[in-house]
């Protein structure tokens, strides 16, 4: 599932007046949460919070919606079962696996915004708990 999680994210070049629309801690803090390695001759890889903060900087209002939507139908099945400490740490190192995937697989890349890297994880621990525990389901 992290190589998923990386394949996913890894192609997303933007343009910079897509930049200038970004919307979450971007608000606050802008250009600090975009996942970037680099920006034009500057070193940005000892800016730890990048790899985790960019979840919470969104592209538009439909791509928090859809992020938020899916995490909630995918979620809250698997949250039920393992209890919400496991589904946050598990969302939270799929967002640092989505980071580490970007950073390795297109470094040159503009930037990477949202959650999307959490929710792969969760997509992943849901098939993963499906796979593991198909003989007990009752809706087969």
């Amino acid at each position: 599932p992290v190589l998923y999680v990386g394949l996913a994210l890894w192609t997303t070049d933007f343009d910079a007046a897509w930049l200038s629309t970004l919307a979450g801690l971007d608000s606050f803090w802008p250009g600090q949460t975009w996942m970037v390695i680099h920006r034009d001759c500057q070193d940005l890889r000892p800016e730890l919070w990048r790899w985790w903060t960019y979840q919470f900087t969104h592209a538009s209002l439909t791509h928090v919606l859809l992020n938020c939507f899916l995490t909630l139908i995918v979620g809250a099945p698997l949250e039920g079962f393992h209890g919400h400490l496991r589904i946050a740490a598990v969302f939270n190192v799929g967002v640092l696996a989505g980071a580490t995937c970007q950073a390795l697989a297109s470094p040159h890349a503009v930037a990477m915004v949202g959650m999307s890297g959490g929710l792969y994880a969760l997509i992943g621990m849901h098939v993963a708990d499906l796979l593991i525990n198909w003989r007990q389901t009752s809706y087969r």
